[in-house]
């Protein structure tokens, strides 16, 4: 069964440039992104939530390269 995963980052802030501060990743099964952030929020509290990367596995697909 095809699924998706959903790399969360959670955070307080910004610091320099792009650094983020006080970060917590969360990797969730979502359908959404929407719903990824939802889900991320009930394991972690931050102010702030992104998603910063998506993971599709298909089974089918990984077993057959094998």
């Amino acid at each position: 069964m095809r699924h998706t995963h959903y790399i969360v980052q959670g955070y307080e802030g910004q610091g320099e440039g792009t650094q983020l501060l006080d970060v917590a990743t969360v990797d969730v099964l979502a359908d959404s992104e929407k719903d990824a952030l939802k889900r991320a929020a009930k394991f972690v509290s931050k102010k702030h939530y992104r998603v910063s990367s998506v993971i599709e596995h298909n089974p089918r697909v990984e077993l057959d390269a094998n």
